[in-house]
């Protein structure tokens, strides 16, 4: 068996190479942080970016200097300033929006191309306890 001793130092830096998933990721758990986080080298393609025009909808602050993005969490309560959130086709990033959503003070919708919006989400939706309402434009996409 082998020992493993326990960590000394809980302050440590983390170094990865840019990922889409990790930093989807990233961006989701820095919102719901509280005070600032750093993300050093995201991968930034459509779906890292529209995931980020979204969180600053739900008021999120997010500053972009060179390849860092800063992060001011929300603690875990959105103050939406827009009500309707555009995911591009990221099924991830409409999955995380889902649940997230949950914590808006104020209702959103979630909309996408129009592929995504085919995508059915009222599974996700009944396991949160809510119900999913229907658009007559955006047929699946979730209202909260």
């Amino acid at each position: 068996m082998k020992h493993v001793n326990k960590i000394a130092n809980l302050d440590v830096t983390v170094h990865a190479p840019p990922s889409k998933a990790h930093t989807l990721r990233a961006l989701v758990i820095a919102s719901l942080a509280e005070g600032q986080s750093i993300i050093h080298n995201p991968l930034l393609g459509e779906d890292q970016l529209n995931l980020i025009e979204s969180l600053k909808k739900l008021g999120v602050k997010i500053d972009q200097n060179g390849s860092t993005l800063t992060v001011s969490g929300t603690g875990g309560t959105y103050s939406p300033v827009d009500d309707e959130l555009d995911i591009g086709e990221s099924g991830v990033a409409m999955n995380f929006l889902t649940s997230v959503c949950c914590l808006s003070e104020k209702p959103v919708i979630i909309t996408g191309a129009k592929r995504i919006t085919e995508r059915p989400s009222s599974s996700a939706l009944k396991a949160a306890g809510y119900s999913e309402r229907v658009a007559t434009s955006r047929p699946l996409s979730p209202s909260f």
